[in-house]
């Protein structure tokens, strides 16, 4: 993993507020750029699922796993993101 990836979790879990909504912030760029590159279509239909999916992602593998209803909301906001794109993207 790169250095930034590696700075997530820690930034997630003990930085500020403001600088783990700045870190979402930027993992949902990730995603959603480079689609707008392809289609600028997919950074509202394609690219908002994946990027709800990955953030959920990140935030997955940052805290431990528990049965908290943080964790399970997290869980299924992953799932949600990566139904939502697969739809959009099988019905375009």
């Amino acid at each position: 993993f790169s250095p930034a990836m590696e700075a997530l979790p820690q930034v997630l879990v003990s930085g500020t507020p403001l600088r783990a909504v700045g870190a979402m912030y930027a993992v949902a760029s990730l995603i959603v750029v480079p689609l707008t590159y392809h289609r600028t279509a997919y950074s509202f239909t394609v690219g908002y699922g994946l990027s709800v999916a990955v953030m959920s992602l990140a935030l997955l593998t940052s805290f431990p796993i528990s049965l908290s209803a943080p964790y399970i909301l997290a869980f299924i906001s992953l799932i949600y993101g990566l139904r939502l794109a697969a739809f959009i993207f099988a019905r375009e």
